[in-house]
């Protein structure tokens, strides 16, 4: 508590000049600046009293090896990765596409190659020319020719050629027939000592039977022995 100056006391004014001197007479009033507080409370208020709970920590759970590598990335291992897996019976269809798809260009490559190979030997349109004695008055040269699907022979002779011949021989029906080649030969096919004429399209015969001054189509009829014999 601060002292009161003693300034700042308060004498009576009716009081003696002798008895003014009289410190005891003088009444000390508190200064405003000085407040006093109980130190004691009442019986029905209590102060309150504030706990701080301290709560100790815990050392951190033991955590498995396992859980710790699949927590950190860095270190945890890779994880294998699941195989899909085909049907053996898928296997077995996935292979026969394939072999029917490598079938196909292969059949398409060799079908190409041989028309070139056709090409060079035959030329366009597809022709055949050979020499042969059919005992027709001499040597005849004949032109087998496929034009358009349509098969023709030419016979005609160096030294008689109002004696030509021409022979209609089958009709090719389909797609690319003008690419078939046509081939001739000759074969006593009946057995009277004359070469009969065969001729061949795409493994396909037709015979043409000589009756001594020209060809003419089989028939029935002419009692054929066979071809290649």
């Amino acid at each position: 508590m601060r002292e009161t100056h003693p300034s700042q006391t308060r004498r009576p004014a009716y009081l003696p000049a002798d008895v003014l001197d009289d410190d005891a007479l003088y009444t000390r009033r508190a200064p405003n600046s000085v407040r006093r507080y109980a130190t004691t409370f009442p019986a029905s208020i209590q102060p309150r009293v504030a706990i701080r709970v301290t709560r100790h920590q815990e050392p951190p759970p033991i955590q498995r090896a396992s859980r710790l590598t699949a927590l950190d990335p860095q270190t945890a291992p890779a994880r294998p990765h699941a195989h899909w897996r085909l049907h053996w019976l898928a296997s077995v269809g996935l292979g026969m596409l394939a072999t029917l798809l490598l079938a196909g260009i292969l059949s398409a490559l060799l079908h190409w190659w041989q028309g070139e190979q056709d090409s060079m030997q035959y030329g366009y349109p597809r022709t055949f020319q050979c020499d042969q004695d059919v005992r027709h008055g001499g040597i005849s040269h004949f032109i087998a020719e496929n034009l358009h699907g349509h098969i023709f022979i030419i016979e005609m002779q160096p030294g008689g050629l109002t004696r030509t011949k021409i022979y209609q021989g089958p009709v090719l029906l389909g797609e690319q027939t003008d690419l078939q080649p046509v081939t001739i030969t000759f074969q006593d096919v009946n057995g009277d000592g004359y070469p009969d004429l065969i001729v061949t399209v795409n493994q396909q015969h037709s015979i043409f039977i000589n009756d001594q001054t020209a060809f003419r189509p089989a028939t029935p009829a002419d009692h054929l022995t066979g071809i290649g014999g």
